[in-house]
């Protein structure tokens, strides 16, 4: 018997071998490709369910900015309207700003109707004014002396010709920061006053955490530039720390994590 005998019987062993080995290699590979076909369905699946999270989180923030924005808005315009309703009163002579008695308790009226205003000035060319605040009704003279701060004002808005807002202020009286709406009122070349109105930190603050719930409410708040918090639900008692320069907490200071980040 040659070696020759034994070729057909070693040939069928060695088909037998490569017959399992191959249909492994195709089990192995077609289950290599389902593994890499649901590991990609499931990657993409969970990527577009955090672009969809993410996109849907951006959506309620811009939604929550703009209805903060548009509330805040409704709530200061008729600040602005008050003073352009006495300013026009004035210019048609309606209201004699050199009668000081009279001039008070038209303030006073004319705020009546409007509760986001606190109190009403008219500051003079000589630092003197006349003040009315809700709930104390036209202040005494002794309240309406003459101030540094009144000067500012009036130096300050010698270059202006619309109304403007001015700086937040700390007002030790009733201890508490204000913005305030200014307007002044020209005669031809002179500036006989400014007319100014005040609506308080702590009730802007109010406002905003109470109006209405909506995405992320709890987290609004309005900044004074960069640094600064205008307004926070944590604010609304008026209880927050207050810079030298600008009596205002800083972000850090509100007591916000969020903010503060």
């Amino acid at each position: 018997m040659t070696s020759n005998d034994f070729q057909p019987a070693t040939v069928a062993v060695n088909r037998a071998r490569i017959k399992p080995s191959l249909t492994t290699a195709l089990v192995l590979g077609f289950g290599a490709l389902i593994l890499i076909g649901m590991v990609l369905v499931q990657g993409i699946s969970m990527w577009s369910a955090q672009k969809n999270t993410r996109e849907l989180l951006a959506d309620n923030a811009q939604f929550a900015v703009l209805s903060l924005v548009r509330e805040t808005r409704r709530r200061l315009a008729p600040v602005g309207e008050l003073n352009k309703y006495v300013t026009r009163l004035i210019d048609a002579g309606q209201i004699d700003v050199d009668n000081r008695d009279s001039l008070g308790e038209t303030l006073l009226t004319a705020m009546a109707g409007t509760d986001q205003v606190y109190g009403m000035a008219f500051v003079y060319p000589d630092g003197t004014s006349v003040r009315v605040r809700r709930g104390r009704g036209v202040l005494p003279a002794a309240a309406q002396a003459v101030s540094v701060e009144n000067k500012r004002l009036f130096v300050e808005a010698e270059s202006k010709y619309q109304p403007y807002w001015g700086k937040p202020l700390w007002i030790e009286p009733i201890k508490s920061t204000v913005i305030s709406i200014r307007t002044p009122i020209w005669e031809g070349e002179r500036l006989r006053g400014v007319l100014v109105s005040v609506v308080t930190v702590n009730a802007l603050s109010k406002f905003i955490a109470r109006s209405g719930a909506l995405p992320l409410a709890d987290n609004r708040f309005i900044l004074f530039g960069r640094d600064h918090v205008l307004a926070h639900r944590l604010m609304e008692k008026g209880e927050f720390a207050r810079q030298a320069d600008i009596p205002l907490p800083r972000l850090d200071q509100v007591g916000d994590p969020v903010l503060a980040k």
